[in-house]
């Protein structure tokens, strides 16, 4: 099954109200993320590599990837997050963002096979999500000195 067609399956289960597929926005909400988040030192690399060029990065844990969805659940339930998904494993890969609501998130990063960032929407903050294949842990990174849901 193909990405697309994974996308549209969400979208049906979850409806409007809780996950969003920004078809028209989508540029405009990518460059305020890269503008609020990550250097841009190639001004022809649009949302890409933005693993390696997180503003401010510090690694703030590392979570089990069948641990992630007990971590997920320190997000608000409440309201909706933008979430950037890297299909593949390759940096270089167009990265996608959703807007998206805790179940549908959950929902995205299971199908999700690449690393993932989850951004307030209010652009305060940024969490980046590494995935080790190998050792099955997923390593998170925040950008800047914002507070993320994930601390305690």
């Amino acid at each position: 099954m193909y990405w697309e067609e994974k996308i549209d399956l969400l979208a049906k289960k979850y409806g409007q109200t809780a996950f969003k597929v920004p078809f028209t926005d989508w540029p405009e909400i990518m460059k305020k993320i890269e503008n609020s988040f990550i250097i841009k030192e190639n001004a022809n690399t649009h949302f890409s590599n933005w693993a390696g060029n997180i503003r401010q990065k510090i690694k703030f844990d590392e979570v089990a990837f069948n641990k992630l969805e007990n971590y997920m659940v320190l997000l608000s339930g409440s309201i909706h997050y933008w979430v950037v998904i890297v299909p593949g494993r390759n940096p270089n890969e167009k990265h996608y963002v959703y807007d998206c609501k805790l179940p549908a998130l959950m929902a995205l990063i299971e199908l999700c096979s690449g690393d993932f960032y989850i951004i307030d929407k209010k652009y305060q903050w940024l969490t980046y999500f590494n995935r080790d294949r190998e050792a099955n842990m997923v390593h998170v990174y925040k950008s800047g000195a914002h507070k993320i849901p994930f601390e305690k």
